[in-house]
């Protein structure tokens, strides 16, 4: 049987930003006839652009002063974010912000990489002789830094196609912008990793490790592996979800 794919609502459709249902038509003073909410409540009046896009534009906040600001508020307050934030604005001034995150992240696992080859260098690996050395670390940078730059290209892409598909509001601009915010979760995976290596790394030549729990180390850096790619996925819905019912 043919399936028949739901009907996207439109750009200028009001959706109740609890649960989707379209409230066209329907007055201010009215409630969302599927989940009860006001529709006062989805009119847009709690989302603003962030204090990132507002240094950018000339505000009063320094562009460094508001980075970290914005980059705090994003990490620890992701569903206040999210729920506040526009998700119709200038998709060029959360680029910058994304690209930011990516070059800081990528820098520290870069550096981390680096340690790590250092640690099986004597072990003949090709790997850990090629990136054990200085030029190591600005490889393994370059190459964090476009992976981060596919793996967000292709989450775009699928996300918005998989939206389209399910019927749900979010174009390629909104999930853009949603996933250039988004990129503020790769610091704390990537200083958590960084923190790992470098501490194994220091308490080997302080002799208070040996060689013998190498095998723990790597149980380790598999079980971050393991928590980022969870942590990474949750935020990204918390996104996605307070993003795909957005008036503004």
């Amino acid at each position: 049987m043919t399936r028949v794919a739901p009907l996207v609502p439109a750009e200028s459709d009001l959706l109740c930003e609890f649960c989707g249902y379209t409230l066209n038509g329907l007055p201010d003073g009215a409630n969302c006839p599927e989940c009860g909410v006001p529709v006062t409540a989805s009119l847009g009046q709690k989302r603003a652009p962030p204090v990132w896009e507002s240094a950018s534009s000339g505000g009063k906040l320094s562009s460094l002063g508001a980075f970290v600001k914005e980059s705090l508020f994003i990490i620890f307050r992701p569903t206040a974010f999210f729920k506040t934030v526009t998700t119709r604005g200038d998709v060029a001034r959360a680029a910058r912000f994304g690209h930011v995150h990516w070059l800081l992240a990528s820098i520290l696992f870069g550096t981390a990489g680096w340690m790590h080859a250092g640690v099986f260098y004597m072990s003949g690996l090709w790997t850990a002789r090629t990136f054990s050395h200085a030029i190591g670390a600005l490889l393994l940078t370059m190459i964090a830094y476009l992976g981060l730059w596919w793996t967000t290209w292709a989450a775009v892409r699928l996300t918005a196609w998989e939206a389209a598909y399910r019927g749900f509001r979010l174009p390629l601009p909104v999930v853009s912008r949603g996933m250039y915010y988004h990129a503020a979760h790769y610091l704390p995976v990537a200083i958590a990793t960084f923190v790992t290596v470098a501490g194994y790394c220091l308490l080997l030549r302080l002799r208070v490790f040996g060689p013998d729990t190498l095998t723990e180390y790597l149980y380790v850096l598999c079980a971050e592996v393991v928590a980022a790619a969870a942590y990474l996925f949750h935020t990204y819905w918390i996104g996605m979800r307070n993003m795909m019912y957005a008036n503004r």
